[in-house]
Order: C-alpha cells, then sequence, then structure tokens
C-alpha cells in the first residue's frame, strides 16, 4: 500500500473532485437533478482532464518517492561497504600494531606509557569506528559528529 501512496490519495482527490463538481453544478449552475456523468460534453471532457491530471500526478509522486526511496537506499548500501572495508583496514593495522606492541614489551628500559598512550590511541580508534557503525542519518552532519572528539 506505501508503494501506491499517492495513487491512492490521486484517485480520492478525483472521486471528491468529480462529486463536488457533480454538485456544484446541480446547486450553482442551474441543474435539475444530480448528474453523475455531465450531458454537456464541454463539461465531461473537462471534467475527465482534470481527474486525469490528478492521477497522473500521484502516478509521477509515486515513482518520485519511490525512486528517492531506491538511492537513499543504495547511499546506505555505499557508506556501509565503506565502513566494513575501513573496519578492516583499521583491524589489519592494529593487529599488526600488536607485533609492535611485543616487541616493545619485550625490550628492555622502553616507557611502559608508551604502551598505554598505545592502548588509549588503540581504543579510541575501534571505538570511532563503532561510532560510525551506528550513525542515526546518512548526512554529513551526522558522520562527522559521530567522531568529533567531544
Amino acid at each position: 500500500m506505501e508503494k501506491h501512496k499517492f495513487k491512492s490519495i490521486s484517485l480520492g482527490i478525483a472521486v471528491v473532485f468529480w462529486l463536488a463538481e457533480s454538485a456544484l453544478h446541480r446547486l450553482f449552475f442551474g441543474g435539475t437533478h444530480f448528474d453523475f456523468v455531465p450531458g454537456e460534453l464541454n463539461e465531461l471532457w473537462m471534467r475527465i482532464l482534470i481527474v486525469l491530471l490528478v492521477i497522473a500526478f500521484g502516478s509521477y509522486m509515486d515513482m518520485h518517492v519511490c525512486s528517492l526511496r531506491q538511492k537513499e537506499k543504495e547511499k546506505e548500501e555505499i557508506y556501509h561497504g565503506m565502513l566494513k572495508s575501513a573496519n578492516h583496514i583499521i583491524n589489519n593495522f592494529l593487529n599488526q600494531m600488536q607485533i609492535v606492541k611485543m616487541e616493545a614489551e619485550r625490550c628492555e628500559g622502553f616507557d611502559h606509557g608508551i604502551l598505554e598512550i598505545y592502548d588509549s590511541i588503540s581504543e579510541e580508534a575501534t571505538g570511532l569506528v563503532k561510532k560510525l557503525e551506528s550513525v542515526p542519518r546518512l548526512s554529513e552532519e551526522c558522520i562527522v559528529n559521530a567522531v568529533v572528539p567531544k
């Protein structure tokens, strides 16, 4: 139903228009009875034209909204693909940096404060990637705000 939302609305508007036009013709233009289908050819083709235009606009809106949704879905897929790729690269880097950390731990006289800084940097990078994965809305502002230091 969501797929044809505007078509349904436009069809409803067209029916209401047709009935209202028939009622107005009866009440204000001297009709003797309620004509659902007007007797005058000029009146009939004008109503049909307006009804078709309203329905065509509803159909166009459905197609346009569907296109926008598809583009949004593609944008989300690209974003999540980029995140997975970046996450893979960062995890590989952090895993390879573990070798450097193990060598530093074996070195006599190596400052253990540096190792604590390394652990902090590693945790921060992992946390920022996780924040990027849970961005509420795909917009530049939301993405930047996810990683801006607070």
